[in-house]
């Protein structure tokens, strides 16, 4: 099982949210002796990855200062909550995998309740695990904390 908590008590109590996926028992073993995740092997844990949306959705439009800043500059439209596993050039767009979701931006701002995830973000690629924002990521850990006491 792959989580961001460590204690094993809360991970198993709280599996369907705790718990990012999984890797069958049959996996290849890496130079460590630790079980190596690949995009073929990894299960993804559908409840999980419904959780991180939510915080994402929750939290896009005020705690991220560089999705704000993004929103200043391109003043109107939408903008890609990017994966940063894998930067996309300035200017470019983020590979359909590397993206979490949209947001709208009115004026300079981010429009609350607009987010829409993406279907094709993934949770793990040839560039490994998801990365979130640092705000975002500190949000999710906050959150994932809270509901597994």
């Amino acid at each position: 099982m792959l989580s961001f908590l460590s204690d094993n008590d809360k991970v198993n109590k709280h599996a369907d949210i705790a718990v990012i996926g999984r890797i069958p028992f049959d996996s290849e073993i890496d130079d460590n002796n630790t079980p190596k995740i690949t995009t073929q092997n990894f299960i993804e844990n559908k409840k999980f990855t419904q959780f991180l949306q939510q915080v994402i959705t929750e939290n896009v439009g005020d705690s991220d200062p560089q999705l704000q800043a993004f929103a200043k500059y391109y003043q109107n439209g939408w903008l890609h909550v990017a994966d940063a596993r894998d930067p996309a050039v300035w200017g470019r767009i983020p590979y359909p995998e590397d993206i979490f979701g949209m947001v709208q931006v009115k004026d300079g701002q981010i429009i609350q309740g607009t987010y829409q995830p993406m279907p094709t973000h993934r949770i793990i690629t040839t560039k490994g695990l998801f990365v979130l924002s640092d705000p975002l990521q500190k949000k999710l850990l906050e959150k994932l904390i809270k509901l597994c006491v």
